[in-house]
């Protein structure tokens, strides 16, 4: 398993909002991205096994990322902030 091992990141997905959060050995990342329901292109396809999909896709997204250390307790190193200039996509949950 060690530092980066299984289960040490996780999403938390959903729309408008979804999440996803992890930690490798001394730093942590968090990243939340907003998908507003007016800039999302939805696009329906059918998996490898047959089912129904939808990819919903955004050029216009905002997400915030944040980078903490850890030196004795969770410092902040970075923090990135777009708003209308990232690129997501999320598929069927």
């Amino acid at each position: 398993m060690g530092w980066a091992g299984p289960g040490r990141f996780g999403a938390r997905i959903g729309l408008p909002v979804w999440m996803v959060m992890g930690r490798a050995g001394l730093c942590r990342i968090r990243v939340e991205v907003v998908q507003p329901p007016g800039r999302i292109l939805a696009l329906e396809y059918r998996d490898p096994d047959g089912c129904l999909s939808v990819c919903r896709n955004s050029g216009t997204a905002d997400a915030r990322i944040l980078l903490e250390r850890w030196w004795g307790r969770w410092r902040w190193e970075a923090v990135w902030a777009l708003e209308g200039t990232a690129h997501a996509e999320v598929g069927s949950w």
